[in-house]
């Protein structure tokens, strides 16, 4: 059965910040991989709102949890991405964008048809992100969306024929400080 997962937080341009997955495509559909969990102290940890923080994911989809204490963490948003540490017996689940149909693994030209909006942009490292998104996101210290593929300066707002989507976030989660 399929399951809607939506972040909190405000809309823009009338976009919806929800995720649906269904059943697994292989592997162990069992119970999710807890990732990490931080409290603010640590100096080496992304900064965020709040003090703890949590994810869990199910192969491509993360939970960001988030609260003044541990036992007070609510969902402040989600992310999909490639896990370039996965292999391939880890379960992979069928998970889109609510509405749209937006999946990993889409062209740029498919994401840019959902969401017209959208901007091919430059990140860090000279990655592929996109810009002027439908709702709120969060940064993995290269952009909220990101496509796969390198940035061309001489062509700033334009991605090669191949890019496909590898990274979609939404609502907040801890970002990526600097020195």
């Amino acid at each position: 059965m399929p399951v809607s997962v939506c972040a909190m937080g405000p809309r823009r341009r009338g976009g919806a910040a929800c995720v649906s997955f269904g059943g697994s495509t292989g592997g162990d559909a069992g119970a999710p991989k807890t990732g990490w969990f931080e409290v603010a102290g640590d100096i080496i940890s992304p900064a965020w709102t709040y003090e703890y923080a949590g994810r869990t994911c199910w192969g491509e989809l993360c939970l960001v949890f988030g609260g003044d204490r541990a036992d007070a963490m609510r969902l402040r948003g989600w992310e999909l991405r490639r896990d370039p540490d996965a292999t391939p017996a880890e379960a992979s689940y069928d998970v889109r964008l609510a509405g749209s149909g937006i999946r990993l693994g889409d062209t740029w030209a498919q994401v840019h048809d959902a969401y017209p909006d959208t901007v091919v942009d430059g990140g860090e490292g000279a990655s592929l992100t996109i810009r002027d998104l439908p709702w709120p996101g969060f940064t993995d210290g290269v952009g909220a969306w990101r496509l796969t593929g390198t940035w061309d300066f001489e062509h700033p707002h334009r991605a090669p024929a191949d890019a496909v989507l590898i990274r979609i976030s939404a609502g907040e989660g801890p970002e990526p400080g600097c020195c």
